[in-house]
């Protein structure tokens, strides 16, 4: 729904990683990733999607037939991120061991 019915250009490379829901349904926290590391283009993602709130829950309504529908909050999933950042401390890590067995 958010990649073909939301035409805010700021969620473009947005793609949804998780979504945990509360027991009682009243409640959904959204986790979210993005291409970019700029906390600018960041804030922008996430004032979008606060901004498509309502209508991605009328969405939800409509294509799950709940009777009651979760409010949504936005969350930025920092694991892709995290998980480059450390394979590229081990790529340096090795590069850094490759290069002592030469010498």
């Amino acid at each position: 729904m958010l990649a073909r019915r939301v035409s805010d250009p700021r969620l473009a490379g947005v793609t949804i990683t998780a979504v945990e829901v509360s027991v009682d349904l009243e409640h959904a926290k959204v986790f979210y990733s993005v291409l970019t590391d700029e906390a600018a283009e960041i804030q922008a993602v996430q004032a979008g999607l606060e901004r498509a709130r309502g209508f991605l829950r009328h969405g939800l309504a409509e294509a799950l037939d709940l009777r009651l529908v979760p409010d949504l909050t936005f969350q930025l999933d920092r694991s892709l991120a995290e998980g480059q950042r450390i394979e590229a401390l081990i790529r340096s890590l090795h590069q850094t061991d490759n290069g002592r067995e030469g010498a």
